[in-house]
């Protein structure tokens, strides 16, 4: 007799230690979608990275050739002298500074009417 009552809570034993094992799944599933989550975020974060990395290098690389441009150019003594005229506005002995004034527009007004009041239409 005592037999049969140890196998009936050998049942009820199953049953719990499946429920355990169900438990025991579900949080180690949640713990991998969370870590899985994460993992995207980082590779989103890197994705963003990489574009605005890409841009700031195509950037300078623009200016590391507008930079050798002026280099070759100030090599030159020409280019060496055009760049202390445009700095410094500076003049060679003997060379005269002309001014070059646009001519004054004419303005036209607006011809102003009287502003009349109700009382003088009558």
């Amino acid at each position: 007799m005592k037999r049969r009552i140890f196998q009936g809570n050998k049942a009820e034993r199953q049953t719990i230690y499946d429920r355990l094992i169900l438990l025991v799944l579900f949080i180690l599933l949640l713990i991998m979608a969370r870590a899985v989550w994460r993992l995207w975020q980082k590779n989103d974060m890197a994705q963003k990275n990489l574009l605005v990395s890409a841009e700031h290098l195509r950037q300078l690389e623009e200016r590391k050739e507008a930079l050798d441009l002026k280099m070759t150019k100030l090599k030159t003594s020409r280019g060496v002298e055009e760049e202390i005229r445009v700095n410094f506005s500076v003049v060679k002995p003997g060379e005269k500074v002309i001014n070059l004034v646009e001519p004054d527009k004419p303005t036209t007004t607006a011809s102003t009417t009287p502003v009349r009041h109700w009382w003088q239409i009558f």
